[in-house]
C-alpha cells in the first residue's frame, strides 16, 4: 500500500504504475505545513506559507509531486489534472481510526525499531 502522490511520482519517472481506490474507501490522509508560535521572524515564515499556497506553487505540487492542490483556485490540467482527477464513481473517503491509532502508535512504533537495529 502506498500513498497516491508516491505512485504518480514514479509514474513521472517513467514506472508503468497504476493506482486502485478499494471499494471499501481510501483513508484520508492530511499533513500540513505551520510557522511556530515562538518562532524568530515569524513574519518570514508567513510569508513562506502564503508563497507555497499560491497558484504557481500549488500547481508545481501537483505537477512535480503528485499532490493535489489544497486551495480551491488552482485548477490543473494535462498530466497532472488526469493523474489527481479522482475516478468516476468517485471513492469513498474514509476517515483513520485516531483512537485504534493511539492505541498501537507505541507497539509498532518498538516493533519498527527493534527491525531496523537487526539491519
Amino acid at each position: 500500500m502506498m500513498g497516491m502522490a508516491r505512485v504518480i511520482l514514479r509514474q513521472n519517472d517513467g514506472l508503468a504504475m497504476a493506482a486502485e481506490f478499494p471499494r471499501q474507501g481510501c483513508i484520508i490522509y492530511e499533513s500540513g505545513m505551520v510557522a511556530p508560535g515562538n518562532a524568530p521572524g515569524r513574519a518570514n515564515a508567513f510569508r513562506y506559507l502564503d508563497a507555497m499556497l499560491a497558484l504557481a506553487a500549488q500547481q508545481w505540487f501537483a505537477a512535480r509531486m503528485g499532490y493535489t492542490p489544497v486551495v480551491d483556485n488552482a485548477p490543473l490540467s494535462g498530466r497532472a489534472g488526469r493523474q489527481l482527477s479522482p475516478p468516476d464513481p468517485k471513492p469513498r473517503l474514509v476517515a483513520p481510526d485516531y483512537d485504534h491509532s493511539s492505541r498501537v502508535q507505541n507497539p509498532v512504533g518498538a516493533w519498527w525499531k527493534k527491525l531496523i537495529s537487526q539491519g
